[in-house]
């Protein structure tokens, strides 16, 4: 296995990681709508769940995107320092 090699799969571990946190976040605010709906029968408290679960990465999103290209490489992906 050559460094490209290595390299790729600390890259697809990082990434896997990150799915899995992505899926597992949007089901608990899911989940948590849910429960709320339930205990309040509120479809406006459910909407104010669901809301404020996914505001903060719809308003981070565009900054975070200029915040990645004005930043250095290695500062973003310190993995990438670890290769062998």
């Amino acid at each position: 296995m050559n460094a490209h090699d290595k390299a790729f799969r600390r890259f697809l571990i990082i990434w896997s990681g990150q799915l899995f946190s992505a899926i597992g976040s949007g089901l608990t605010a899911f989940a948590l709508g849910v429960f709320v709906f339930q205990q309040t029968h509120s479809t406006m408290s459910y909407s104010f769940i669901i809301l404020f679960s996914f505001l903060p990465s719809f308003l981070l999103l565009p900054f975070s995107g200029v915040l990645a290209e004005e930043l250095a490489f290695c500062l973003l992906f310190p993995a990438y320092l670890w290769r062998y």
